[in-house]
């Protein structure tokens, strides 16, 4: 008769039984699990980085605030404001050597010039001149009439000299943007 024990006689049975394999989820899932622990591992490290800059930053503000000099940031306006003023005095200042370039560049060779006055407030420049004939007169006029810095070129007191030149005035009336840039 058969042994009424609950333990069986042989451990063969067991033993040869063949194993059941484990599964391409369960080895899916392990490795998920693996890499999301890695990845939280990850980021509170990071965040302890983070934690370390910001207070390091938090730090260096305090320490700014500390020095900062009311007096230092009043001389900086007080110095702003200085170069402000200083712009707009340059942006509004006449530059008379634009208009002693532009006669220059705008003068013919049998043309000359005895006197030069100038006068900012109204732009305008008055010439004492000297050609060598009429039409050296009227070519410089046509010159200066012609030239969109001007806005408008007067001619008169036609005289002859005894040489036989041409004397006449010129009155020039610039724009603005000639005298006001540089």
């Amino acid at each position: 008769m058969a042994d009424p024990s609950l333990i069986p006689n042989s451990s063969q049975q067991y033993i040869n039984r063949p194993r059941e394999s484990v599964g391409i989820l369960m080895v899916a899932g392990i490795l998920i699990f693996i890499l999301s622990i890695s990845a939280l591992a990850g980021l509170i490290f990071y965040k302890q980085d983070l934690s370390k800059q910001k207070d390091s930053l938090i730090g260096e503000i305090k320490k700014q605030e500390k020095e900062f000099n009311q007096t230092s940031i009043q001389d900086w306006a007080r110095t702003a404001e200085a170069i402000d003023l200083a712009k707009q005095i340059l942006q509004e200042h006449s530059y008379v050597s634009n208009a002693f370039a532009f006669v220059q560049k705008n003068t013919l060779p049998d043309v000359r010039y005895s006197k030069f006055e100038f006068d900012a407030d109204s732009k305008k420049i008055s010439l004492g001149a000297e050609a060598k004939g009429y039409a050296a007169m009227a070519q410089q006029r046509q010159i200066f009439i012609n030239n969109p810095a001007i806005s408008s070129a007067t001619v008169g007191d036609f005289n002859l000299d005894k040489t036989g030149k041409v004397l006449f005035s010129v009155d020039l009336i610039f724009n603005s943007s000639l005298l006001t840039s540089q």
